[in-house]
Formats: structure tokens, C-alpha cells, sequence
């Protein structure tokens, strides 16, 4: 919908519905809020793949536009109990949104209070920097808890560990992702 009340209505109720009153009962299951931020925003024409007009594109409005627009959904779902959050193949500002620390860090964990499990997209990862063990730290500094490997999760593995070996990526870093 363009009509941010109703998302924001509408996805709230839902995570409610499948969180219920509390996580341990066997009848609810995990919401995870998706894709942050900007995903529905997209300029037509903008996606990198062919076919595709819209999916992976640009989120091309300024910052104000950005929190009026998308992120109030996001907001009440914190408030509302969300514990997991998947990050947008989109782009915002020049960056993949994987590896935008500015919004992830600084705007979903900081400033709006997420304390939960930050997950890529399936593969979201793997294009962010103009190598694949950047786009590596880029994305897990940038607060990705969970990168969905589709394919060779032994690369991802072998990179991740050589990026904390060559201090890219803190433990400290590795600690905090592996506690959400």
C-alpha cells in the first residue's frame, strides 16, 4: 500500500498475531519485519536485474522522506515485540542497504531500540562492496547478525574468519551478533 497507516496497521497485527503473548508457547512462531528500509520505495526502472523493474532498485527520497514514509511500520513493530528484523536488497543514498551501517547501526539499533536478530536477505550480502570479503565486513560491521549463504556458505565461512584474523571484524563484534 502507499498508505503508511495501513502497512503499519496491517503488519503489526500480523506480527502480534504470530508472536502471541509469549515466544515460548508452541503456537506462535518468530515475526521477522522485512525488508528494512525502503524496500517499498524503490524508483521504477532501478533494479540491477534484467526484467526486474523495481526489486533491488533505489530508494531515491531524501532522509526526511525516508523516516516519514518507511520507517514508521519498523517503529511499531519494535514496539510491538519484534525480535528478528531482514534487511532490504535495496539501496538508499549510494550503499546497499547490507552494508549501511548508518541505518542498521545507527538509526535501527540506536536510535530506535532494536535489540533483536538482524538477518540478510538470501544472498543480500554478497554485492555490497566491490569485493566479496568487503562486502563480508562491510555488511557483518554494518550489524548483520545472520548472513543467508544460498549457495557456498565454506566461502563465506573461510571469509568471515580471515576477516577477524586480520582484524576487519572484531570478536567483539562476532560475540555480539551470535548473543541477539
Amino acid at each position: 500500500s502507499e498508505n503508511t497507516d495501513l502497512v503499519t496497521e496491517l503488519s503489526v497485527a500480523m506480527l502480534r498475531g504470530m508472536q502471541g503473548d509469549n515466544l515460548a508457547d508452541s503456537q506462535t512462531v518468530l515475526g521477522t519485519p522485512k525488508h528494512f528500509v525502503g524496500d517499498g520505495g524503490t524508483a521504477f526502472g532501478t533494479s540491477p536485474q534484467d526484467g526486474a523493474f523495481l526489486d533491488r532498485g533505489i530508494t531515491q527520497v531524501d532522509e526526511a522522506t525516508l523516516r516519514e514514509i518507511h520507517l514508521p511500520p519498523y517503529l511499531d513493530a519494535i514496539e510491538n515485540g519484534a525480535r528478528s528484523m531482514m534487511i532490504s536488497y535495496s539501496a538508499w543514498g549510494g550503499e546497499q542497504m547490507h552494508g549501511l551501517r548508518y541505518l542498521i547501526q545507527d538509526v535501527l539499533i540506536d536510535e530506535l531500540g532494536f535489540e533483536g536478530f538482524i538477518v540478510s536477505d538470501w544472498g543480500g550480502i554478497d554485492n555490497v562492496a566491490d569485493t566479496y570479503y568487503d562486502s563480508v565486513v562491510q555488511s557483518v560491521n554494518a550489524g548483520i547478525d545472520m548472513n543467508m549463504v544460498p549457495y557456498d556458505y565454506v566461502r563465506y565461512t573461510r571469509t568471515l574468519r580471515e576477516a577477524v584474523e586480520n582484524g576487519d571484524v572484531t570478536m567483539a563484534r562476532i560475540d555480539e551478533a551470535v548473543s541477539n
